[in-house]
């Protein structure tokens, strides 16, 4: 890129150049994608048949720290030139840097496994096929995605292919909502008014870890260092640069979070029921009369609860509700939200290669080897006789307890001044930034001990956590050969983003 596009006004106005929004458009959209995938859709689902919209401030507020971090990732790409993962491999040292990118790895592989789950789910609502061959095709129709679609064509074409996805589940999620006709006061006093009834909280904590997503800082940050060459001495090009990433980023994350609120929506009004969200065993939600998947039966009534996830879904439970229109609509923004996932783990894949071992993998050769390790796994929970949910949900936890390997780094880097220049964060950034770590750690391993209390399994995730919190200390001293490493020179990646 040349350089800032002149205008008669200040960058620090309001006005907006939608050529500029263009020539900075990106990062924001893919890194938005990880906050619609299969996870997440998993989180809303039973955020609100549990505790119908007390959850959505939650929702609104955890969408907001995750703009507050996406923007310090993507500032360290704009003002060094280098991703996250770059500076990790360049400033610590051989173990503490492939720790992190081993763990950043295995989440990743994690999220394609709930990918694989949720579409072959999916299939099977339309088409009542089977799940293991769901998984089989869905693995065959990415490949050919990837082939045709993000090594043939253009950014342009990739880009329109990004807002089929996310204009398919707008559509699909949001006619859902209107069916079920919620309450417009109900639901915005749900996102304005904080409210934590003793029934919502295991359910609140878990769904932090849904949002977390820590491997989508890594692919940010890369992609806004590799999106053009950044002249770190012009000041004026860098801050318009930070501008309309932000203004990108703003908008994508407010149309990902609405998509959130349509999705808990239609489930709220169909599957609360406040006896069957306390119930001692619980939260549970409400099932029709007549249901064959009954798990408690409330004392003195025949009000029958069970769990609700997306394999009840596949069973037509949410057709007694809506109908099949609901069931066919659900089931095809489910497909377009497992497309989003896809893209999401292959680009921060790529972005995790190059930054921590300095290779150029293409789209293609990154989600077929991202594959190799998720299918298996896929293929073992589809034709276990378990339910699929009890993995995404431990998924999500797992993303909540690994979110500190990604803050960590964060809070090092962009208090550098070696690194950072005169954009280096302060103090009450840096502090608060540590503070959320902290809180991160603490409430994604709280609910574990309270689900897991058998002695061995207490011992296993102590040791977990001493992991965690032995890495988070190296990370903070580590340093390669002894110093910070001054980083100037620029490498490019055939990754999802224009060159």
């Amino acid at each position: 890129m040349d350089g800032p596009i002149e205008r008669p006004v200040s960058w620090k106005t309001l006005y907006l150049d939608w050529r500029a929004v263009g020539k900075y458009c990106g990062p924001g959209i893919v890194m938005s994608l990880a906050f619609i995938d299969p996870g997440n859709l998993v989180a809303d689902i039973q955020n609100g048949a549990y505790t119908k919209f007390d959850s959505l401030w939650l929702m609104f507020w955890s969408t907001a720290l995750i703009f507050y971090m996406q923007t310090l990732a993507s500032d360290i790409g704009v003002c060094s030139g280098k991703g996250l993962g770059s500076h990790c491999r360049y400033n610590m040292s051989g173990p503490v840097k492939n720790s992190i990118w081993i763990m950043m790895e295995i989440c990743l592989i994690g999220s394609d496994i709930q990918k694989v789950l949720a579409s072959s789910m999916a299939l099977q609502m339309l088409f009542q096929l089977d799940l293991l061959y769901g998984c089989l095709i869905i693995s065959a129709f990415d490949f050919i995605v990837f082939w045709t679609l993000l090594l043939k064509y253009s950014w342009t074409i990739q880009m329109c292919f990004l807002g089929i996805i996310i204009s398919t589940m707008c559509v699909t999620f949001s006619v859902l909502s209107f069916q079920s006709q919620p309450d417009a006061a109900e639901v915005i006093v749900g996102i304005v008014v904080p409210q934590i009834p003793s029934y919502a909280v295991l359910g609140m904590v878990a769904s932090l870890g849904s949002v977390a997503s820590p491997y989508n800082l890594y692919m940010n940050s890369h992609m806004t260092a590799e999106q053009c060459t950044i002249d770190t001495s012009n000041h004026k090009w860098i801050k318009e640069m930070k501008k309309y990433l932000r203004v990108e980023a703003v908008f994508s994350l407010l149309v990902a979070f609405l998509i959130n609120i349509m999705i808990a929506i239609p489930f709220a009004q169909t599957y609360f029921n406040k006896d069957c969200a306390e119930a001692a065993e619980g939260p549970f939600g409400y099932q029709p009369p007549g249901t064959d998947q009954c798990e408690l039966m409330v004392e003195n009534s025949t009000l029958c609860c069970a769990e609700v996830g997306l394999a009840d879904l596949a069973n037509d439970s949410f057709s007694k509700y809506l109908g099949d229109s609901g069931n066919y609509l659900f089931a095809i923004g489910l497909l377009a939200s497992g497309q989003a996932s896809t893209i999401s783990v292959t680009a921060s894949g790529q972005a995790l290669i190059h930054g921590f071992h300095q290779r150029k993998w293409n789209p293609l050769r990154r989600q077929t080897f991202m594959r190799c390790f998720s299918l298996g796994p896929a293929i073992l929970l589809a034709t276990s006789p378990s339910s699929p949910d009890v993995f995404i949900q431990l998924l999500n936890c797992l993303q909540g307890l690994l979110l500190s390997i990604a803050l960590t780094p964060l809070v090092r880097f962009s208090t550098d001044e070696e690194i950072m220049g005169s954009y280096r964060i302060g103090n009450i950034h840096a502090t608060f930034l540590t503070f959320l770590n902290i809180l991160c750690i603490g409430v994604s391993f709280w609910p574990m001990y309270v689900e897991y209390p058998q002695e061995w399994q207490t011992a296993l995730i102590s040791v977990f956590l001493a992991t965690i919190l032995t890495l988070n200390v190296f990370m903070y001293i580590s340093n390669k050969q002894g110093k910070v490493v001054k980083l100037d020179a620029k490498q490019s990646d055939e990754i999802m983003v224009p060159q």
